[in-house]
Parts: C-alpha cells; structure tokens; sequence
C-alpha cells in the first residue's frame, strides 16, 4: 500500500513540475513550448481521471 502511495506521490510531482514549466514558458513569452508543456499537464491530469472513470463504470454495471 505504501508503494502505492509513493507512486501516486511523484505522479502528482510530475503534474506539478508540468505546471510550473507552462507557467515559466507562458510568463517567457514561449508560446510554442508552453502549448507542449500545457499539453503534457493536460494528459496527465486527463489519464488517472478517465482510468478512474471507467474503472467505476465497470464496477457499477457488474451484474
């Protein structure tokens, strides 16, 4: 469990560092590399979303 813990704690690490990385291109003026960055925020904020999404959607319609 702790393990799963850890892994989920530089999940949200590498989501943060994505953030901070949009932020710094975007206040640059690094319009190119700050869409590159935004979209890698995007897809791992968008990926546990829809595993967890669809990992309810499977427990509900279970019969």
């Amino acid at each position: 469990m702790q393990l799963i813990w850890a892994l989920a704690g530089l999940y949200a690490l590498f989501a943060l560092v994505a953030a901070m990385q949009t932020w710094r291109r975007l206040r640059r003026g690094e319009m190119n590399e700050a869409r590159s960055a935004g979209l890698r925020l995007a897809l791992l904020l968008t990926l546990p979303l829809t595993a967890w999404l669809s990992t309810n959607a499977m427990v509900r319609a279970w019969p």
